[in-house]
């Protein structure tokens, strides 16, 4: 277990520096106002894919059995199929302008992110987190070496950062697949769709919620401030957020395959003391740093993001403790009051986002609505435990 954290941990450090120059790459070569809108359709496609996959990864993860290539297959197109009718529902909202011209981009990825997760979630389930930490850490760098390649052929615009990224998936999916060959039964029967279908009510409300209101900042604000700055805001989380998937990724790699219920209350506590004691003091440092940092690294195009810094970063961290412990709430029979928690701090969100006049107000609001459901779950688990 020790050299399976280990690797983990290592690989994980060497991730954080891949989309650290990935974003900071970005950030230099696109305006404000680029870098906004690039950040809004990666979160849709982000949320998108989520909602097609119907929560498969997860449920693989938990079963014993290994999927068929028909499995592959139906889920490929089931997925596209459902992401059709997002991106219909997109068309009638307001980000049908936005959206217009790159309906191919989410058609694309839809089915290549279907195929890395169940491939993740079978090195997952396996624990094979060699593997599992080299399928993770190909993306970013292949991002940041096609960017560039970009960058010094023309000028980089949005359609450039995309197509990069579809090709990055393109070549994580085909070699996690071929990681991933010996697990997949070369047979025309249907073995983890059916279980899918039947177990959609419980996993699936929860993942949805859950990548939701990850991606609530950038929906919230990209409605709430103008694109270039959106930008900003994009830019003065890229450092908070390269450290939290860190913290994410490897809190449930290590996790998720040997939680039970035998643990699931000890682990909830010493997450929780973890996160107050030891997490917030030192992401407190790490956003001082970085407000002094962005300027200097990012360029004085990004002035604006120094305010930002803090109100993200903090929403980051509450964040983290959401997507670490909803694992843990499952497994303690909480999935009622979790989604009702989720829908309505989305709620809370909107009204009161949508009211406050000045920038400053409605980052503040955002903060001290996330910060309400860091203290609102705390209170929930130690309870539960203390019981």
């Amino acid at each position: 277990m020790i050299d399976h954290i280990r690797v983990v941990f290592s690989r994980s450090v060497f991730s954080l520096l891949l989309n650290f120059l990935s974003g900071l790459i970005l950030a230099r070569l696109l305006i404000p106002s680029d870098r906004g809108d690039l950040a809004i359709l990666i979160a849709l496609s982000i949320i998108i894919s989520a909602i097609s996959n119907l929560s498969s990864n997860e449920i693989i993860v938990k079963s014993k059995g290994n999927p068929t290539l028909l499995d592959l297959l139906s889920g490929i197109v089931i997925s596209i199929l459902i992401g059709l009718f997002v991106l219909f529902f997109l068309h009638i909202t307001s980000y049908k302008e936005l959206i217009q011209g790159y309906y191919w981009y989410f058609l694309i990825f839809i089915p290549l992110n279907f195929t890395t997760l169940i491939s993740i979630a079978l090195l997952q389930r396996d624990r094979k987190f060699s593997g599992l930490m080299l399928v993770r850490n190909i993306y970013p760098l292949l991002n940041s070496i096609l960017i560039i390649s970009f960058a010094t052929i023309e000028n980089l615009t949005i359609l450039g950062v995309l197509i990069s990224y579809l090709i990055s998936n393109f070549i994580v999916a085909i070699y996690s697949v071929y990681i991933v060959r010996d697990m997949v039964k070369l047979e025309w029967k249907l073995y983890c769709t059916r279980r899918v279908i039947s177990n959609i009510h419980i996993f699936h409300p929860i993942t949805c919620l859950t990548i939701l209101s990850s991606q609530l900042d950038k929906l919230v604000g990209s409605s709430i401030l103008s694109s270039a700055e959106f930008g900003n805001y994009v830019v003065a989380i890229t450092i908070p957020l390269a450290v939290t998937t860190v913290i994410i990724s490897t809190a449930q790699t290590i996790l998720l395959p040997i939680i039970n219920k035998d643990n699931i209350k000890d682990i909830v506590c010493w997450q929780l003391y973890f996160f107050i004691w030891v997490g917030l003091p030192c992401f407190l440092v790490l956003l001082y740093l970085t407000d002094w940092l962005v300027p200097h690294i990012f360029g004085d195009k990004y002035s604006q993001a120094s305010f930002m810094v803090y109100v993200g970063g903090l929403s980051l961290f509450f964040q983290v403790f959401r997507k670490v412990n909803v694992k843990s709430i499952k497994q303690l029979g909480m999935e009622g009051k979790f989604i009702l928690v989720e829908i309505t701090i989305i709620l809370m969100n909107v009204f009161l986002l949508s009211y406050s006049s000045s920038l400053n107000s409605r980052l503040l609001f955002f903060c001290f609505l996330d910060n309400y459901e860091f203290i609102y779950w705390f209170f929930i688990h130690s309870a539960n435990y203390r019981s």
